[in-house]
């Protein structure tokens, strides 16, 4: 889906939820609409804080679409958490936090790892970090292979998982990547055999924790 069609589709949800609020006095939810729309960052800002409180709909989940493409940085950062915190795997959502990572602000870009990390290791959820793992931000790699860590065993039920993590563990140059990458590695176990290789070149890492890691990641994987 183009971005063009990707923004029509959360403003038409948005649309119908601002008119059906429009009827009877205003609600917390019409009242939240509304700012969502303001012309102060900081009050969508606030508003898409208390979208995220409110039973997930279509119009909510609309709302909170829109805002990622805000023009205020924390109000993108916002709405891309608050999609990981009411947890929808619908297709817009994840196209959504997919676009999100061609975002400018690394900060951004950071809170789509850990919103899929709130979601479970469904495939469409699995292809984004994946996608998140080639990122230029290291701090966004981190997260992303923290959130793979999580899912354990399951991370693996995707087939570009575990060579996504061995490539890029293979290109990085930063420890926080390596440490993470590694550990997610050894949450896999035995489906990450292919890792090996990668992972026993740090043995003799002079970095006492990844070292550390290394050994244990090998350990979980050779387990039969």
């Amino acid at each position: 889906m183009s971005r063009h069609r990707h923004l029509a589709s959360a403003l038409l949800l948005l649309a119908i939820a601002c008119c059906l609020s429009c009827v009877g006095p205003p609600s917390p939810r019409a009242q939240a609409l509304t700012e969502v729309r303001s012309a102060d960052p900081q009050t969508r800002f606030l508003a898409v804080q208390e979208l995220v409180l409110m039973p997930l709909d279509e119009g909510i989940l609309g709302a909170l679409i829109v805002a990622t493409m805000d023009g205020d940085w924390q109000v993108r950062g916002a709405a891309i958490k608050a999609l990981g915190d009411v947890g929808t795997k619908e297709p817009l959502a994840l196209q959504t936090l997919e676009a999100a990572l061609g975002d400018e602000v690394p900060d951004v870009v950071v809170q789509v790892p850990l919103a899929l990390a709130r979601m479970g290791p469904e495939p469409g959820v699995l292809e984004i970090l994946c996608l998140a793992l080639g990122n230029p931000h290291g701090g966004v790699q981190a997260e992303a292979a923290r959130a793979l860590e999580g899912f354990g065993p399951d991370a693996a039920s995707s087939p570009d998982v575990v060579p996504a993590l061995i490539e890029t563990l293979e290109s990085s140059n930063d420890a926080e990547v390596e440490l993470a990458i590694i550990n997610a590695l050894g949450a896999i176990g035995p489906p990450a055999a292919s890792a090996l290789p990668a992972i026993q070149g740090y043995l003799e890492d002079p970095r006492l924790d990844i070292r550390y890691a290394a050994e244990d990641a090998i350990d979980r994987i050779s387990v039969r």
